[in-house]
């Protein structure tokens, strides 16, 4: 142990620093007792208190209603209510009622609160108590009156209590109802008789565990009585008894709140118990379902093993306790201090060595114990240390001890090792020489060697004549390691434990147990045996009980683990455990001396129930509805639950699951879950806790939906498919209607071809076989040469026409002005008739539309082929004007033959020029009649705008005709 103590000094003072920071469990009090912050700034403390069926703590202050799940504390029906509760009560199919100050009574709903009706109908009032038997009919004083009300909300008083009694109190205990009235208490039971248990005024409190056994308590000169089968018996609460604020029945032990402030707990056997350091306030009790107690006042505390005994600095230990050994029916004690200490588990009485002897001791066969002072060795005997033998040499400290088969000691100081034969007064120690001082010596059970473990790591000793002997077979280990305890876990197989973890030695090797690294929290330093073959590992936030197993992945399982459920502070410091025959645990740690009873281990973990308490979207808490719908958009949702355990929430874990998957995290201590981002749909997630990590609850769910944006519903979906569908007929139609236009355009362009060419070159044909028959003079036949030339030029003149005004590049108004000038001077090239040209000086700028310069030119080239063809005029103008509202005048004169309108046959080159007038939206006019002459008037827009929604009409069929084209 010498080695030890600046290394576990510095880990005991940290972990008492964090201690004192995180909880309120100070070293002399009589259990362990947990304050809850969350209570802290409750408005005048807790003055009622109770749990539901769900298993929510429901508490009372001077502003009304609370409900606390262990971590969150929520304000309940603050609108509705908002003065002080004194009195809660939790009854069938989750059902909380509260009595106010006032007598008015509530009923708490699953959003708040609401009045609770009485008899009249109205909200009942003039309340003085009321509790929900076993059947869960509620029972009521209501001004000074006995009341019943079923399930169904009838009310019914009740007869049969003396007439003269004025009932104050009624409580519900086992299947019998107890009423309290100013003079007795009687008892209710089925359809009997009133029974009076107790005339004594003043009655206040009244509890039970169901039994025959009743507890009575009166203010009146704080009397508590117990009675059994009838029979009424005083109980003594001590001179140093104060007031009862509240009692409750836990197990077997009646615990009663005095407003000292102290908590009293009565056993069976009369005996008392008393724990009143680190509780701030009385006020009051509760039992919940996991038997927990938990005490109301000016701040929430809660004593989640009542039942686990502690012994404190102020109560014999004048230090804190770090070392623990039985023996000879003792409990000896190494504090620092140095000191030691004995503890008699029978009575619990605690007793200091007065010696001035170290603060270490050690024990051979849990029957000797062996200590030091600064010059001798002694031992327990005759119910006192007795020396034994001088020490060889100054040493601070025994680490451990060992016998050997043929009788020797042998113990490890803090200086040296030393041997001793015999035990009596005068016995010869000697101090082992070529040997380093060990941390650890023992006796290998097999073969019966003397083994150590110090810096050069694991050796047998091998003893040489005299004093003399020399580490053998060393197996060779890190020599900062300071060796604490040895454990024979199986055969030739033992545990080494240090500040660093638990080693495995087999003889020839030295292995780090890997379960060293699967501790969530905690270090194990100290190993101790159990009653069954286990072994107890203890350190700074430990306390295991281990089973080797050879083949398993961490090296051993744990079998049981220690902490808040058995009443010892989590994740604290318990540096050595020792487990009796009778299943008893105690512990030495920074917190005292512990007492686990057997009954305490024994009690069952069942998995805790999981609800949702919170939902919260964007930060913004929301109340859980049945069906929960986020808007759409990059919203974050937090869910989180609850698991309504309270007796060891450090060991609570959380795992969760959507129902997509079915896949379950991995387990953490966090009750909540947060999305972002989710696309539209249905979730459902799921989350499940544990206090051991094996058995799980029933998973609580919650449901919430992401609601599409608009135009990802089915509605908007269905409509896009059919703009689709429509906007793909139309593009067909598009596609058919600009094939139907490209093929009327071939068309055109093959009728002009076969009008024009086809007719010149067949005219040039008959000329030309007219010229090559026989006969023919050279004159007829100039002639016809002369009439072959003019058809080719015709032909060529409608053909270069033809393809400029289907050109596609951009022409204005002066290249269309052009255009006619020349075809009229090369149609009408000689004299008759004179030809006079008139166009516009100055042009507008602008491109002309292709449709516009194809068809002006094509009735303009029809005009003056008539003229040449048919007029037999002396005069021809070709007339271009521009005129106002953004259009032009074409006109073309001659002073022929001219012709009557009226006599114009179908399919004449007079109906294809109207056609092609209409195609480009102009106004054509002929103004002839037979010998008069004739003239052509048109009238047509050249730069007349479009809309965009015709321009994108004649961009698709552009580029439509273009892909057919190609």
């Amino acid at each position: 142990m010498g080695h030890s103590i600046g290394v576990l000094q510095a880990l005991r003072f940290g972990l008492a620093a964090l201690l004192v920071a995180t909880a309120s469990c100070a070293a002399a009090q009589g259990s362990y007792l947990r304050t809850y912050e969350q209570a802290a700034h409750l408005d005048g403390g807790v003055t009622a208190i109770a749990q539901d069926a769900e298993g929510f703590i429901w508490l009372g202050t001077l502003r009304g209603l609370h409900r606390f799940d262990g971590h969150n504390l929520v304000a309940w029906g603050r609108g509705a209510l908002d003065e002080q509760v004194n009195k809660l009560i939790a009854g069938p199919h989750d059902e909380v009622l509260l009595r106010t100050a006032r007598g008015t009574v509530w009923r708490r709903t699953a959003i708040g609160v609401e009045p609770f009706a009485g008899p009249d109908g109205t909200q009942l009032s003039d309340l003085d108590a009321f509790d929900f038997d076993s059947a869960g009919v509620l029972w009521a004083v209501v001004g000074g009156e006995l009341w019943r009300c079923d399930g169904m909300r009838h009310w019914r008083r009740v007869e049969g209590i003396a007439a003269d009694e004025s009932p104050h109190i009624v409580s519900a205990v086992g299947d019998a109802v107890v009423v309290l009235t100013d003079k007795a208490a009687w008892r209710l039971r089925g359809g009997e008789p009133a029974q009076m248990l107790l005339r004594v005024p003043g009655l206040r409190f009244v509890a039970g565990d169901g039994g025959p056994t009743l507890w009575l308590y009166a203010a009146t000169g704080r009397h508590l009585w117990r009675v059994d089968s009838g029979q009424a018996h005083e109980v003594s609460l001590g001179d140093e008894s104060g007031g009862v604020y509240d009692m409750r029945m836990r197990g077997s032990t009646l615990w009663l709140a005095q407003t000292t402030p102290r908590l009293v707990g009565i056993e069976p056997d009369g005996s008392h118990r008393s724990i009143s350091r680190n509780l701030a306030s009385a006020g009051p009790l509760l039992v919940d379902h996991e038997n927990s107690l938990w005490i109301g006042g000016a701040v929430l505390t809660q004593a989640p093993e009542p039942d686990t005994k502690w012994w404190g600095f102020d109560e014999a230990l004048q230090g804190s306790p770090y070392a623990l050994g039985e023996a000879q029916g003792l409990l000896w004690i190494a504090m620092w201090g140095p000191s030691l200490a004995r503890l008699d588990p029978q009575t619990g009485t605690v007793e200091a060595e007065r010696n001035a002897v170290r603060d270490t001791f050690c024990v051979i066969d849990g029957n000797e114990v062996w200590a030091i002072d600064e010059q001798h060795l002694l031992t327990w005997r005759n119910r006192r240390l007795e020396r034994v033998a001088d020490l060889p040499g100054a040493t601070k400290a025994l680490d451990s001890c060992a016998k050997d088969r043929e009788g020797r000691r042998w113990f490890a100081t803090s200086r040296y090792l030393l041997r001793l034969d015999g035990d009596r007064d005068g016995a010869d120690a000697t101090r082992v020489e070529q040997a380093e001082a060990p941390h650890l010596v023992w006796i290998d059970e097999h073969d019966g060697k003397l083994m150590i473990a110090g810096k050069r790591g694991v050796c047998r000793l091998a003893l040489q004549a005299g004093a003399a002997a020399t580490p053998a077979d060393c197996v060779a280990a890190d020599g900062s390691l300071t060796w604490l305890s040895r454990a024979r876990v199986a055969p030739r197989r033992d545990w080494l434990s240090t500040y660093g973890g638990v080693f495995e030695f087999d003889g020839e090797r030295l292995r780090f147990l890997p379960g060293n690294h699967l501790l969530e929290n905690g270090l194990i330093t100290h190993l101790t045996p159990a009653v069954n073959g286990d072994w107890w590992a203890t350190g700074p936030g430990a306390a295991l009980r281990l089973r080797a197993c050879a083949g398993c992945a961490a090296g051993w399982t744990i079998t049981e683990t220690l902490g808040a459920q058995q009443g010892l502070p989590a994740r604290t410091q318990i540096d050595q455990l020792i487990e009796r025959r009778n299943g008893d645990l105690w512990t030495a740690g920074i917190n005292g001396i512990a007492h686990v009873p057997s009954q305490v281990r024994g009690a069952a973990q069942a998995p805790p129930r999981v609800v949702p308490v919170r939902v919260a979207i964007d930060g913004v808490a929301q109340d859980p509805p049945a069906a929960l719908a986020l808007e759409p958009g990059n919203h974050r949702i937090e869910l989180e639950f609850a698991a309504l355990s309270f007796k060891d929430r450090s060991a609570l874990r959380f795992r969760s699951r959507t129902e997509d998957d079915g896949e379950w995290s991995a387990p953490s201590r966090e009750g909540s879950v947060q999305f972002a981002g989710l696309d539209p749909g249905s979730y459902r997630i799921e989350m499940s806790a544990s206090l051991d990590g094996r058995q799980w609850s029933d998973a609580a769910a919650l449901a919430f939906s992401v609601l599409p944006a608009w135009h990802q519903t089915w509605p908007a979906r269905l409509a896009f498919a059919l703009a689709v569908l429509a906007l793909l007929a139309w593009l067909y139609r598009l596609r058919v209607a600009a094939l139907l236009r490209l093929e009327a355009e071939r068309t055109r362009i093959a009728m002009d071809l076969h009008d024009d060419l086809g007719a010149g070159l067949g005219a040039i044909g008959i000329l030309a076989s007219i010229g090559a028959r026989e006969g023919a003079g050279a004159e007829e036949r100039q002639r016809i040469a002369a009439q072959i030339a003019e058809a080719t030029g015709l032909l060529g003149g409608g053909l270069r026409s033809l393809v400029w005004s289907m050109k596609s590049g951009r022409a204005g108004l002066d290249d269309l002005a052009t255009q006619l000038a020349d075809h009229a001077r090369r149609m009408l090239p000689d004299a008759p008739p004179n030809l006079s040209v008139e166009l516009p000086g100055a042009c507008p700028p602008g491109a002309l539309r292709a449709d516009v310069r194809k068809h002006v030119l094509l009735i303009a080239l029809e005009s003056l082929h008539n003229i040449s063809r048919h007029a037999r005029a002396r005069n021809a103008c070709v007339k271009l004007v521009v005129a106002g509202d953004n259009a032009c005048l074409l006109q073309i004169d001659d002073d022929g033959c001219g012709f009557d309108p009226a006599a114009v046959h179908a399919g004449s080159g007079l109906e294809s020029m109207l056609r092609r007038a209409r195609l480009i939206g102009a106004e054509l006019e002929f103004s002839s009649s037979p010998g008069t002459g004739t003239r052509m008037r048109l009238r047509f827009r050249p730069f007349a705008a479009r809309s965009s929604h015709r321009m994108f009409m004649r961009w698709l069929a552009r580029n439509f005709a273009v892909s057919v084209r190609r």
